[in-house]
């Protein structure tokens, strides 16, 4: 019985040895990764958190204290696809500007980019935001428009209850749509 005991705490030091040798290697590896790529810190805030194959490269960095080349390569290709990809947003939404003038009501004539629901203590509520052109009109709670869909043309007179904006782009925000049709079927 000695022996196993004896034996079991042996086990214990080479694993904790073992541990430290590698948590050593990894801060070494750290260090040496951030003084030669410009981009290292870049990477280690863009994995962080993340799921999925970021996740997984997250765990790698923290394990190893680096990627590895092609791993390094597969993070800046998905930063440098999400950066083109927010800079084309941004240059969209500068294009919006702002409709009507509020407190009064207006005639539209817009195409849906997208309806979303939520929960409140009343039952579900929408959100549908529409496009002008390259100017977006929201309406928010529970009209007729909340029957269409992405890519449908929408009519409909509603007033104007705010000039707003959101993530750089300017936004319409009308109330109470009436004489709704959607794809030109009355509502």
């Amino acid at each position: 019985m000695a022996y196993n005991e004896n034996h079991k705490g042996a086990h214990n030091y080479h694993d904790a040895i073992l541990s430290r040798k590698i948590a050593n290697a990894a801060k070494t590896r750290r260090d040496e990764w951030f003084a030669t790529d410009e981009r290292a810190d870049e990477i280690e805030n863009y994995v962080h958190g993340r799921s999925g194959f970021l996740g997984d490269m997250c765990d790698a960095i923290c394990k190893y204290g680096a990627p590895t080349p092609s791993q390094r390569a597969a993070i800046i290709k998905s930063i440098d696809a999400d950066k083109e990809r927010q800079a084309k947003w941004d240059a969209e939404n500068a294009k919006s500007q702002h409709v009507g003038i509020v407190g009064e009501r207006q005639a539209f004539n817009a195409t849906v980019v997208f309806v979303a629901d939520y929960e409140t203590p009343y039952g579900t509520s929408y959100v549908v935001g529409m496009k002008i052109g390259d100017n977006m009109i929201v309406a928010r709670g529970t009209s007729g428009l909340s029957w269409a869909e992405k890519g449908d043309t929408v009519e409909f007179t509603a007033k104007i209850i705010e000039h707003g904006e959101r993530n750089g782009q300017k936004q319409t925000i009308i109330n109470r749509p009436t004489k709704i049709k959607i794809n030109g079927e009355a509502q």
